[in-house]
């Protein structure tokens, strides 16, 4: 049987978006940009159910685009939004530690290396927030 505990590592920035979300009420919208992202996920959902045109956009559509796909299933379009931003850093981890493991080849503690960024503050509070951008 493998050993699966090195994966629970991964996902860290879930567990700390649970808590954010669940235990302080904290939706992820914070700023003017994040409402302007609500506000074009709604418009591009409202356009692939109804085929109303979403307007005008100065950011790029990947992230509403994902989030509008995502709110069919997630209803709250805000926590779609912010599942995705949670979801990028755990990816992002990912490949942080697989850099790690390339680069280091010996067996060093890369679990410290992985913790140093995955909670640096700037990337961990990004990734609480409904924004594409840091």
């Amino acid at each position: 049987m493998k050993n699966y505990s090195k994966y629970i590592l991964y996902f860290f920035p879930i567990l700390i978006w649970a808590i954010v979300y669940f235990g302080f009420s904290f939706d992820g919208l914070y700023g003017q940009d994040a409402y302007e992202y609500l506000r074009y996920t709604e418009a591009l959902k409202t356009f692939f159910i109804t085929g109303k045109n979403p307007g005008d956009y100065f950011w790029g559509v990947y992230y509403p685009v994902f989030g509008s796909v995502l709110s069919f299933i997630i209803p709250n379009i805000a926590l779609a939004l912010q599942l995705i931003s949670a979801f990028s850093l755990v990816i992002t981890s990912i490949y942080v530690d697989k850099i790690i493991k390339l680069v280091y080849k010996e067996n060093t503690k890369r679990s410290i290396s992985f913790l140093c960024f995955t909670l640096s503050p700037i990337v961990l509070i990004h990734s609480l927030l409904v924004m594409s951008d840091c």
